[in-house]
């Protein structure tokens, strides 16, 4: 917090990056001071949103294995993948119960795997429906979708970054989804930056390609009207 509070009000940093796949929960008790300092302020947190990304490489200790949600004991499996644990949109609910006013942007809307698993999976969740045999949990895509819908939480966004290069399958439900006046507002515009240079084609050319998808009103809303919002410019 001392640096925090260094470079925000003696240097004017605007902002704050968080990165939970890299071994600590968004409810974590040590955060807490940071929460409640970015709400009184306003600063703006984009906070990794996706199982996907860099990670902690060491295998989690029994206390990261407990469920801060539940109090449940978690499965001790590859770092890769208990990464998702850290990540999951559930575990900023407490956090936004506590901070409602939160400018929080929940980065990737879930990333491009959850987004393809919301076509592959109904939308109830385990307790939906397992008479029908669904039992499997709900797309993280349709997890944000509901904290934006909930309209509870003011100042929570999200962020097509990266997510949109899948084009085929994302770009389609991008458009439909931005029809629901609850979620196109907080919707954000972002290529990634850097992880666009593995792709086969520019971030301009990917740029033009969304504009022709969504249309102009759209893109105008998601990449200049609502970051200038999230940002409190």
């Amino acid at each position: 917090m001392d640096l925090l509070t260094h470079w925000v009000e003696e240097h004017n940093f605007r902002g704050i990056k968080l990165y939970p796949n890299l071994g600590f929960y968004p409810s974590s008790p040590a955060l807490a001071p940071l929460w409640q300092y970015a709400e009184s302020r306003q600063l703006p947190i984009i906070s990794h949103c996706s199982p996907g990304g860099i990670f902690q490489k060491r295998l989690p200790n029994p206390l990261e294995r407990i469920n801060p949600l539940t109090g449940s004991l978690l499965a001790s499996v590859s770092p890769r993948k208990f990464a998702r644990h850290f990540a999951d949109p559930d575990q900023y609910i407490p956090v936004l119960e506590k901070h409602p006013y939160l400018r929080l942007c929940l980065a990737h809307f879930g990333g491009d795997e959850e987004w393809v698993r919301y076509y592959q999976q109904p939308w109830l969740g385990v307790s939906g429906n397992r008479k029908a045999g669904i039992t499997s949990e709900r797309s993280w895509f349709s997890k944000i979708v509901d904290l934006l819908r909930s309209e509870k939480y003011p100042n929570l966004y999200t962020d097509i970054a990266y997510t949109v290069f899948n084009l085929t399958d994302n770009m389609p439900l991008l458009k439909v989804i931005l029809n629901d006046p609850l979620v196109r507002e907080r919707v954000l515009f972002g290529s990634d930056y850097y992880m666009v240079e593995q792709e086969r084609f520019e971030e301009r050319r990917l740029s033009i390609l969304l504009r022709s998808v969504v249309e102009e009103d759209l893109f105008g809303k998601i990449a200049n009207d609502n970051p200038r919002r999230f940002l409190g410019l």
